[in-house]
């Protein structure tokens, strides 16, 4: 595991002291003795460089010189404690709680900046559960080192109070210096801000998952006030508070009329075109008198219903190349243009993000997918959310032992949640449904509401148990009873449904399919807008096209994509309903 493996996995030299210095271990160049060096072991699975040296030796030792360098072990990290039965240099607990997190690199910082923010801040105060460091950043306090299989893995960071240090892990070995060192430059500029304790003080030390917060005024000057039209200053005598709501988000969304006249404008063109046909057959009347040929007129509704759509296409054409383009850029009933303005008061509610995939490449696909989440799952929580990943996979129970496998450990090293239900046919199991893809995302909701029936069930039971209230119920409790009801939700399922990690589901569900790229600051944004909209049930994001080859095939289909992504928000704009 990372930089672990360097004080673990192979014996030391003979140390002179009980706590040698890392300096003073065997050197990694040619003219380090053998005698020292043993041979990695058969199946080991180390890429062995020389003798008695692999490569998790070389990347342990660079970052630990970089983090040498850089002052972040302080003046005593230098030393660790041997095993005196078998010669090896260990960490304690501290690599135990690592493993129960499961990174591949971790490391404890205990700079300068690190000391100051425990004293001031943490120590200061014993209830504080985050350390805001400014709007974007914010990082978890946990008790001891133990609780780090607690912690919130995406954050990529913890304070341990008992120790007085900053633990930062990464899931890429490569990336563990650079996400320290952005960590501690955000630190010594809250250390230098003269906000720093006015932000902590402001904030509720009681809630783990509080509201972002943005220093910046022009941000304040914005949100709502008296006076000026929000939801504040909407009063509305409605005895029905659901519609009392609807009534005030009208006042501050309002209806955009264009597409409605726009509409009006098509059916009153196809009108016109039908009554042509009908005065036709009325001047073949005034000659002939033959009132037959009026049966005609029963296909007139079917032929209404035809016509209406080049009337459309005729009608918000002439719209698209005249008509106004302002409602574009604002916001109204069934269209947002303009960010939600980001109210500290309201709380971010947790994401759970689903992603259905079948037998998709898990190099070409799968994991840049889940690699941009990751990215956006990081900045959400160090904005003080929460969001986990739910991948139901339909095709894991399909695959071949080894593909099988792989992916089942990219997901658990990356804390992805999954659920695989049986293939079609195998054990009376039916995949029912022409959309298959329903099928596999309601499969899996099933499984995590039966699971949140039997902790409902259990939570209950241990609440009359122990005389103990809810404000006795800590994040541990809640852990062990959610493995508890979610290995009994197996068992009822007998075996034939696959499925590891955390599958709850949070407040708000963002769906995306298999190759989707995800922005790494929109879940702020998504939750802002349901806390301020809460008529809101459903947002259907604007993609874009994503092209790999860029030949002419590709380009054309792409410029087609563009334009009915581009269509689709005008008209939601002009304020048609979501296509």
């Amino acid at each position: 595991m990372g930089i672990l493996g360097r004080f673990t996995r192979r014996k030391a030299a003979p140390p002179q002291s009980t706590s040698p210095s890392l300096e003073e271990k065997p050197s990694l160049s040619d003219d380090a003795p053998d005698a020292n060096a043993d041979d990695l072991p058969h199946g080991d699975g180390r890429v062995e460089i020389a003798r008695g040296i692999d490569a998790i030796d070389v990347m342990a030792d660079r970052i630990f010189r970089s983090c040498s360098a850089r002052g972040w072990f302080g003046a005593d990290e230098s030393k660790f404690d041997n095993d005196d039965d078998t010669d090896e240099v260990v960490t304690g607990p501290f690599e135990e709680a690592v493993g129960a997190l499961n990174p591949r690199v971790a490391i404890k910082m205990r700079s300068k900046a690190v000391q100051i923010a425990v004293k001031n801040h943490i120590a200061a105060s014993p209830d504080l559960k985050e350390l805001f460091i400014n709007a974007n950043t914010r990082i978890q306090i946990l008790a001891t080192t133990g609780d780090l299989c607690l912690a919130r893995k995406s954050q990529y960071a913890a304070f341990v109070r008992t120790e007085g240090v900053l633990v930062v892990w990464a899931d890429r070995v490569e990336d563990i210096v650079a996400t320290a060192s952005a960590l501690e430059e955000s630190l010594v500029d809250f250390i230098w801000s003269d906000e720093a304790d006015l932000l902590n003080r402001n904030r509720n030390p009681f809630s783990p998952v509080s509201p972002g917060f943005d220093r910046s005024k022009e941000k304040f000057d914005s949100l709502p006030s008296e006076g000026d039209g929000s939801s504040a200053s909407v009063s509305v005598d409605c005895e029905d508070p659901e519609k009392e709501v609807i009534i005030a988000a009208r006042k501050l969304r309002p209806v955009a009329l264009i597409a409605p006249a726009a509409t009006g404008l098509a059916a009153a063109l196809a009108v016109v075109v039908l009554s042509l046909g009908v005065r036709a057959l009325i001047i073949r009347y005034l000659y002939d008198k033959n009132a037959v040929r009026f049966a005609l007129a029963a296909v007139l509704p079917p032929s209404f219903l035809m016509i209406m759509f080049p009337s459309l296409v005729v009608v918000f054409s002439l719209l698209h190349l005249f008509g106004p383009v302002a409602q574009y850029h604002q916001n109204s009933a069934t269209y947002s243009a303009v960010a939600p303005v980001r109210d500290p008061s309201l709380p971010l509610l947790p994401i759970t993000v689903q992603l259905p995939v079948y037998k998709e490449s898990l190099e070409d696909v799968i994991m840049p997918t889940l690699e941009s989440v990751q990215r956006a799952t990081t900045v959400f929580e160090r904005q003080g959310g929460a969001v986990n990943v739910i991948v139901c996979d339909d095709g894991l129970q399909l695959l071949d032992e080894e593909y099988r496998a792989r992916r089942i450990k990219f997901y658990t090293d990356h804390n992805v949640g999954y659920v695989a239900r049986p293939p079609h046919g195998v054990d009376g199991f039916e995949r029912r449904g022409r959309f298959k893809k329903a099928g596999n995302l309601n499969h899996c909701n099933a499984l995590s509401l039966r699971v949140e029936d039997i902790m409902d069930e259990m939570r209950v039971g241990a609440e009359i148990a122990t005389g103990q209230g809810p404000e006795y119920w800590t994040e541990l409790d809640e852990r062990e009873l959610y493995d508890t009801a979610f290995a009994r939700a197996l068992e009822e399922a007998d075996s034939k449904t696959w499925a590891q990690g955390n599958i709850r589901i949070g407040e708000i569900i963002l769906l995306i399919d298999s190759d989707t790229r995800v922005p790494e600051d929109c879940f702020m944004d998504a939750s802002m807008e349901m806390s301020q909209s809460p008529h809101v049930a459903i947002i259907q994001h604007a993609s874009g096209v994503m092209q790999v080859a860029h030949h002419f095939f590709e380009n054309g289909v792409a410029f087609f994509t563009r334009n009915l992504q581009v269509n689709i928000s005008f008209t939601a704009s002009s304020g048609t309903a979501c296509k």
